[in-house]
This record gives C-alpha cells, sequence and structure tokens, in this order.
C-alpha cells in the first residue's frame, strides 16, 4: 500500500466521497440510502423538474419541506392518522362537512379555495388540482 505524501504538510480531515466537495450532506447521505437499499426513481422526467423547481426556489427551506411533505401525503391530518391506527373522528374541524384529508384541507373547503385563488395564478391553481373550472371541492 502507498499513500502519496503530500508536498505542503496538513493535518489530516475527513472526506465524503459522494459529493464533489468531498462535503458531507443530507442530500447526498439520502441518495447512498436510496441506494443500499435498492430502491428505484419512480417519478418521470416532469416530475423530476417540478421537485427541482422546489428545491431551488429562494425560499425557506421549512417551506420546501412543506411541500414536499404535501406532496407525499405525510402531513398529520386525521385521514392520515386514522391510517396509522388513532381513533379519532375523521371529520374537518373547521367546516365539518368533510373528512380531514390533505385534499380536503388544501382544496376542498370554500376557504381553501379561495386562499389558491386569491394566492395563485389560475393556470397553476388549474395545474395543482386538475379541474379546469376553480370550483373544485364543490358538490
Amino acid at each position: 500500500m502507498c499513500l502519496p505524501i503530500p508536498r505542503i504538510p496538513r493535518s489530516d480531515s475527513l472526506i465524503w466521497n459522494e459529493t464533489f466537495m468531498g462535503e458531507f450532506t443530507v442530500k447526498s447521505s439520502y441518495f447512498v440510502a436510496r441506494r443500499l437499499l435498492g430502491w428505484v426513481d419512480d417519478i418521470d422526467d416532469q416530475q423530476r423538474q417540478i421537485w427541482r423547481q422546489v428545491w431551488r426556489a429562494n425560499t425557506l427551506s421549512k417551506v420546501q419541506y412543506f411541500i414536499w411533505r404535501l406532496a407525499w401525503g405525510l402531513l398529520p391530518v386525521k385521514q392520515i392518522l386514522q391510517q396509522r391506527g388513532m381513533d379519532l373522528d375523521g371529520r374537518c374541524v373547521v367546516c365539518g362537512e368533510g373528512e380531514e384529508s390533505i385534499n380536503h384541507a388544501f382544496f376542498g373547503f370554500a376557504f381553501s379555495r379561495q386562499v389558491w385563488e386569491l394566492s395563485t395564478p389560475w393556470f397553476l391553481f388549474v395545474s395543482m388540482t386538475g379541474k379546469e373550472n376553480k370550483t373544485y371541492g364543490s358538490a
């Protein structure tokens, strides 16, 4: 075994081989874990482009994380908590009408629809809801 001796003396340091700069990142460790577990990439090119925009957006990381949790169905709404074994009433505490799901909380009742319509360009609202009219969730 032969290790090259550096011309300029410097102290030893840890190097993470999974990044170009040799520095550990949570992102790189996530990809190492995926590779070791044999997970396949199950998103198409369009979805990959959307996620690139989310992760590169000039916003707080907690907003990016929230969007990620929202998209993957990981927010603690009653529907998901029930699926995980919690015994609770599934009705929405805000409107009392629908089941409290991610879809209902963010798109399903009048207040959430108004928030989206006022804060988001119409074309984005349509692409997120899959509806061409602005009455998503009614009737």
